[in-house]
Parts: structure tokens; sequence; C-alpha cells
């Protein structure tokens, strides 16, 4: 895997152990290369206390193109998503005079969203694609 080839040669010395494998967790990405060799790729970017699988499409990027491409990938996909329920939140908000304080807070941080996924495209754009699918 790619992504894992970029991490030994550029953090090797950041790379942790366990028993069973070795990992590395950055910008909201867990890569763990099994003792096997087989690889677990989590996005730990959640609101849980639990992490979840990474999507596919996070999985291609790590496999063939590297670890900034993913990791900068598993970022917009989670802002992305976030960015729906504040849509969602700032509709049903508008919705209601009453709710106008609230509707300012909420338009505030769809904002902020918005320049983050800005600020992470830009860095996503701007790396080199290597992979064809």
């Amino acid at each position: 895997m790619k992504a894992w080839e970029e991490i030994e040669q550029l953090h090797g010395r950041f790379i942790c152990e366990t028993l069973k494998s070795r990992f590395f967790i950055d910008g909201g990405l867990r890569i763990e290369r099994m003792n096997d060799g087989t690889f677990i790729l989590k996005n730990i970017m959640t609101n849980h206390d639990h992490y979840e699988d990474a999507s596919p499409e996070v999985w291609i990027a790590c496999e063939c193109e590297g670890w900034y491409q993913g990791m900068y990938l598993n970022q917009l996909s989670v802002h992305n998503k976030r960015l729906e329920k504040a849509n969602y939140l700032v509709d049903l908000a508008s919705r209601n005079e009453d709710n106008m304080d609230r509707l300012q807070i909420l338009l505030e941080r769809k904002n902020m969203l918005l320049e983050k996924i800005q600020e992470i495209y830009q860095l996503y754009s701007n790396l080199p694609y290597v992979c064809n699918p």
C-alpha cells in the first residue's frame, strides 16, 4: 500500500507498535499494518467513542495515490457530511422567526465549515494524481 510506504519514509519515527501491529494516526485517519501484512484503515473523525471503517474511496486513494491523498479525501468527506447537517439545521431554524439567534449561530458554523472545506480542497487539489481507477 502506497500510503504505508510514504508513512515509513516520512514519519517512520512516529509509527506506534503493538504486539500485533504497527499503526500511524494523522489528520483524522488511522492506518494499521498487522503483522500478517494486512491493513486496517479507520476514520477517526467521528462523534463516537469508536472509529469507523474508511470509505472505499479513501481506501483506493491510500492504496494507489498515497497517504495525504487518502487523508484529505477522508477529511473532505467528513466535512461535507457535516455541511449537509448544518444546511438541514439552517433550513429548520429559518422556518421559525423565534429561532433567529439560533439561525445566526448555525450560519456561522456553516460558513466555518465552508472555509474548512475550501482549505482542505486546496491542499488536496495540489497533490499529484497517480492512480487510474
